[in-house]
This record gives C-alpha cells, sequence and structure tokens, in this order.
C-alpha cells in the first residue's frame, strides 16, 4: 500500500504542487516530499535509508536549479526568480471616468475622453506559458516519480 503513495500520489502532489508555485516553494516541496518519504522507509522498514534521500536531495536541488535558471531568464532578479509565481501579468491603464478634456470652454466645449490609471490585468499568454515550462521541467528532472523522463535512468 505504501509504494502508491510513495511511487504515484507523493510525486503527482510534488508536481501539482510545483506548476503553480515559485521555483524556491517548489524546492521545498521537494524537501518536504522527500523527508515523507524517508519517515515512512524508517516506519516500514525500521532503517533510515540516507542513500536513497540524498538522492532524492539531490533530483530536488538540480530541478530547483533548473526551474530557477529558467525563471530568471524572465525575472530582475534571482530573488525574483525562485520567489516569483507562475500568474503573469501585463501593465495597463484602467479607465476610470469619462469626463471633457482638451481644449473648448463652455457649454458643450472640448471633447470626451477616458481618464486611466496604471493597473496590472492576468495575462493568459505568459501564465500558459510558465505552467508549460513548469510541467516540462517536472517531468524531465524525476518530478513525477515512476513517470519522469529520467525515471530508470541516472537513478532517478
Amino acid at each position: 500500500m505504501r509504494d502508491g503513495w510513495k511511487n504515484r500520489v507523493l510525486p503527482a502532489v510534488g508536481f501539482g504542487a510545483c506548476l503553480v508555485v515559485s521555483a524556491g516553494l517548489c524546492v521545498g516541496a521537494g524537501v518536504a516530499i522527500a523527508t515523507v518519504d524517508l519517515v515512512g522507509d524508517r516506519a516500514e522498514t525500521g532503517k533510515w535509508d540516507m542513500k536513497s534521500y540524498g538522492k532524492s536531495l539531490a533530483w530536488t536541488a538540480a530541478g530547483g536549479l533548473v526551474g530557477g535558471s529558467i525563471a530568471r531568464l524572465g525575472a530582475k532578479s534571482w530573488g525574483e526568480a525562485f520567489t516569483g509565481d507562475v500568474f503573469g501579468t501585463a501593465e495597463v491603464e484602467v479607465p476610470l471616468y469619462r469626463t471633457k478634456m482638451g481644449l473648448g470652454t463652455g457649454v458643450g466645449g472640448g471633447r470626451m475622453g477616458w481618464v486611466t490609471a496604471p493597473g496590472e490585468v492576468p495575462h493568459r499568454g505568459t501564465t500558459l506559458l510558465n505552467l508549460a515550462v513548469n510541467a516540462q521541467v517536472g517531468w524531465g528532472i524525476c518530478g513525477e516519480g515512476a513517470d519522469s523522463a529520467l525515471h530508470g535512468h541516472l537513478g532517478c
């Protein structure tokens, strides 16, 4: 029964979390899952499997480095790359209200226009691209357990 949790449920939870959180939080999720796996193995076998734990932490660090490096391409700093979220935004001018503007005074003078303020709206294209890249990195760097591209290779 524990094999199902270890090989399917925990990797699926980690993969799902890493789709929508920052690279830094994804690394944290990987460490938490590796630790739960270590404790579960200890409870089941009575032994600490530090070799497997070390390998899980190494793959977690590698995935975090790759994910953070990719995020850094669009971030202003390494800190933002590891703490920013997956949801992209675009800066726009948000219309507030219409009023008469420009030249022309008196009754009926001037043209009607919008008074605007800067704002942000969700950017669907950027968000979908971020989700796709996160999914590809998770699949490629052992993030999906037995369903990963490297499963059975390189010690995944």
